[in-house]
């Protein structure tokens, strides 16, 4: 069992959820030991109390929980979008075959709420929720393939963003809450405050995987997974609802396949649209960053968010002189597209 387990996880990924997780913790962590008496301080650096290595060892379990419930979504979507490549390797489904994917992704979702409801059974009801939260996005997904519903209801892409992406990062700042409450008490944790701000970074993820999976219709190599599959099933996106207006009406009309196709010549005769899209982008991503500077709650991890999208300018820069695809692309000092 256990080797099927391993077949699901066998090409992690950059773990940037647990980056985020890792990163609230620090600045929770500060901010409590700021609030706290110093010998309070000083008793939990002592050896008979559990301190910050202990804590730290608590969050990285819980971390790697939510990375295995990543894993494992990661191979039931990929068997429902019928993706042959993840992480820029062979998805599971496509290297070992179906019931590899599906039942290996089921004893990973068991097993990980077992372990946690061992070590943390406080967090069990927590991890049970985003599992259901996941599965009933993944449904309202399939269940909007095909349709045009989804376009005059943007806030269903939301919806849907909340429940992917978003759901994982607000499980990660819940696992960061929690160990920082567990050691210094809740009085110290502004909970809500950064569920709020973990939900407001996971639809901007889910944004920028939606422009990614258009620009790897171009580069599918560079961006290490299949490109349109999106567009090709009509999939709600933020990046389809922004070019909407730009869509022929015929477009929703076409097969899966004839749409991909078409929908790719069209970007490669008008290459603006691309720069359009990323502008786009661009300021969703401002206004995310306004927001929170706004609230105080600006966390290293916008650093590092920054600093991927910076490498992925200088991707698309190479692109462009090797295949004249896209128009130049000025560089953003204060934001650019994220590449996670």
């Amino acid at each position: 069992m256990n080797d099927v387990v391993a077949l699901v996880r066998n090409n992690p990924g950059k773990k940037i959820r647990s980056l985020f997780g890792v990163q609230v913790f620090d600045t929770l962590w500060g901010k409590a030991e700021e609030r706290t008496n110093k010998a309070k301080v000083r008793s939990l650096e002592s050896e008979d109390c559990e301190g910050r290595v202990q804590a730290l060892s608590t969050l990285n379990f819980l971390l790697e929980s939510v990375e295995k419930i990543q894993d494992a979504t990661l191979a039931h979507d990929d068997v429902v979008d019928e993706s042959y490549f993840r992480r820029g390797a062979k998805s599971v489904w496509f290297e070992h075959g179906m019931s590899v994917a599906i039942l290996g992704a089921d004893v990973l979702f068991a097993e990980t709420l077992e372990q946690v409801a061992q070590r943390c059974p406080a967090l069990t009801l927590d991890f049970a929720k985003t599992l259901s939260v996941l599965a009933r996005g993944a449904h309202l997904e399939n269940e909007l393939c095909g349709s045009s519903e989804w376009l005059s209801s943007p806030w269903l892409v939301e919806e849907l963003a909340d429940a992917k992406t978003g759901a994982l990062f607000v499980l990660a700042a819940r696992c960061a809450c929690y160990v920082v409450s567990d050691v210094f008490g809740g009085e110290v944790v502004d909970e809500e405050l950064w569920l709020d701000r973990s939900r407001s970074l996971g639809r901007v993820f889910q944004h920028v995987d939606d422009v990614l999976d258009v620009a790897a219709l171009l580069q599918p190599v560079r961006y290490t997974k299949d490109g349109g599959l999106d567009i090709q099933n009509w999939t709600p996106s933020w990046a389809t609802l922004t070019l909407s207006e730009h869509l022929p009406e015929s477009l929703e009309r076409l097969s899966g396949e004839d749409r991909k196709a078409t929908f790719r010549e069209m970007l490669r005769a008008k290459p603006a649209l691309l720069s359009w899209l990323k502008s786009r982008l661009d300021s969703r991503i401002g206004q995310y960053m306004k927001r929170n500077r706004a609230r105080d709650v600006v966390i290293p991890l916008d650093a590092e968010l920054e600093q991927r999208s910076k490498a992925l300018l200088e991707d698309w820069a190479i692109v462009e002189k090797k295949r004249p695809l896209l128009p130049p692309l000025r560089k953003s000092k204060r934001h650019a597209v994220l590449l996670y």
